[in-house]
């Protein structure tokens, strides 16, 4: 081979491989911030974290703890066509006489949900969660032989 050659389909191999990577990334399978591995604790990498899925009369929306919770409700409950609006860190909805079906789902935010004359108000608070720590049991055994041996 000549260094013409060689050189042409080192360009060629190399220009391959860039434009399989380009492919890569536009085919979608390589999101963002994924950096092709499982996310974990101690990843760095920030994700989403779920904080609820808030049913609206059979509409579920899911609430998101790395933003607004509160902006996020209101706008599934607007989505679900009520008046919905933030008041003193409590979200609150004018369902007027049709209530709505509401139901909240997760495992670390409890939300309370208070109906009163047409106006339901709709607070999050986060769940607490205690380590377990082993307790240490301490037992005496005594050992001895009763008789004779």
């Amino acid at each position: 081979m000549t260094l013409k050659t060689t050189r042409a389909m080192t360009l060629i191999a190399l220009l391959s491989i860039g434009a399989g990577a380009g492919i890569a990334n536009a085919s979608g399978g390589n999101r963002g911030h994924d950096h092709g591995h499982r996310h974990s604790a101690t990843c760095g990498c920030e994700v989403q974290a779920i904080a609820g899925y808030l049913t609206i009369d059979g509409c579920t929306t899911t609430i998101t703890s790395d933003r607004g919770r509160n902006a996020q409700i209101v706008r599934a409950f607007r989505k679900a066509g009520y008046d919905a609006w933030i008041h003193d860190g409590c979200v609150r909805v004018d369902y007027g006489y049709c209530k709505p079906s509401v139901r909240w789902r997760t495992d670390d935010y409890a939300a309370a949900l208070r109906w009163s004359c047409g106006i339901l108000r709709v607070s999050l608070s986060e769940i607490r969660r205690y380590e377990h720590r082993p307790v240490r049991v301490q037992r005496s055994f005594r050992y001895g032989f009763r008789g004779r041996i």
